[in-house]
């Protein structure tokens, strides 16, 4: 479990690692900053506390900008999340994706999961795939 403070704390830096990458989604991003620390304790979160990653991508959903950092958080954590734990987190997926836009969008990057089911479903509230 982490705090409130240290949650805040992974928010902002997973958004200012990706403030700090080239422009071009193409170019190689620079792992060697401090704020990469981010991007692997949400990777790490994905497997072993789905919840925190759960509530980070909803949160950064809504507030990163850069098309970077988009694909990145779908073609990384929400990607993962479905691969991993798709069959419990789809129903919630179903709602944010109904209710939520920049989640909905958000899922137009992530590539299918092995689990036909799980994604048929995704596929059904997603908008079109990038």
């Amino acid at each position: 479990m982490i705090s409130p403070a240290e949650r805040t704390r992974l928010i902002e830096d997973f958004i200012g690692y990706y403030a700090k990458q080239p422009a071009d989604p193409s170019a190689p991003q620079d792992m060697d900053i401090p704020e990469f620390w981010a991007i692997e304790a949400l990777d790490e979160a994905v497997h072993n506390n789905p919840e925190l990653a759960w509530s980070v991508i909803l949160e950064l959903a809504g507030l990163v900008k850069s098309q970077t950092a988009i694909g990145c958080l779908a073609a990384g954590p929400l990607e993962d999340i479905i691969r991993y734990h798709g069959v419990e987190f789809v129903d919630r997926i179903e709602i944010e994706a109904k209710r939520n836009a920049s989640f909905r969008y958000l899922l137009g990057g992530v590539w299918p999961s092995e689990d036909p089911d799980v994604w048929s479903r995704v596929e059904a509230v997603r908008v079109e795939s990038w």
